[in-house]
């Protein structure tokens, strides 16, 4: 199909939630107004994100600017890129700051760890605690992309059970954690006076 009845199908067609074209004059007015006004949102929604993502990249790229400059000025090697990094103003009025963030996972490590402890639950019986039995369950759920919550189950470990089993499970626990990756999160603070705490400077559409 040319270009051009492309562009005659989009003049004169709508398409549905099912999928198949409409013809414009079939389709009442609001329904119309509304995806317009939809599809007009949509693109500046995406212009602000790609303006973010673009403030985001060249803060930090400047920020690596400048602490390379201090670097030289100091006479001083810096390392690799991880770290955080907090710079406040000359007046102590406003800060931004970095802060990196490891992205940590399971190996199967975990999997051989769960199977420790479904024979401690077992083993226990009839004896088990049904909350303590619950919260293991809870920990090891997985979301929609099969990952489990870090935060859940290294939460296991803070469990007063001395088995040797169990203790056994949780080193396995700790030594299936890998390091996957990271990601940089900036944060702008402002303050009026400096006798008041810091406030963030909210960026997020959701929290303002």
């Amino acid at each position: 199909m040319e270009e051009q009845d492309k562009r005659n199908i989009l003049n004169e067609y709508m398409t549905n939630g099912q999928g198949y074209l409409i013809p414009k004059e079939q389709v009442s007015q609001i329904d119309q107004l509304r995806d317009q006004l939809i599809e007009e949102l949509f693109t500046k929604a995406k212009q602000y994100k790609q303006t973010i993502e673009e403030i985001k990249q060249t803060t930090l790229k400047e920020i690596e600017s400048f602490l390379f400059l201090c670097a030289g000025e100091y006479k001083v090697k810096l390392g690799g890129k991880k770290g955080n990094v907090s710079l406040t103003s000359f007046n102590g009025l406003k800060r931004v700051q970095i802060k990196t963030q490891a992205k940590i996972a399971f190996n199967e490590g975990a999997k051989m760890a769960k199977e420790l402890i479904d024979e401690c639950i077992q083993e226990w019986s009839f004896g088990a605690d049904s909350k303590i039995v619950a919260l293991i369950e809870h920990a090891f759920q997985t979301d929609k992309q099969g990952n489990m919550n870090i935060t859940r189950v290294l939460s296991l470990r803070k469990l007063a059970i001395k088995e040797i089993k169990w203790q056994k499970a949780m080193e396995l626990l700790t030594d299936a954690m890998q390091v996957i990756g990271s990601k940089k999160y900036i944060n702008f603070y402002t303050r009026e006076t400096h006798e008041d705490g810091w406030e963030i400077m909210n960026l997020d559409w959701a929290r303002i």
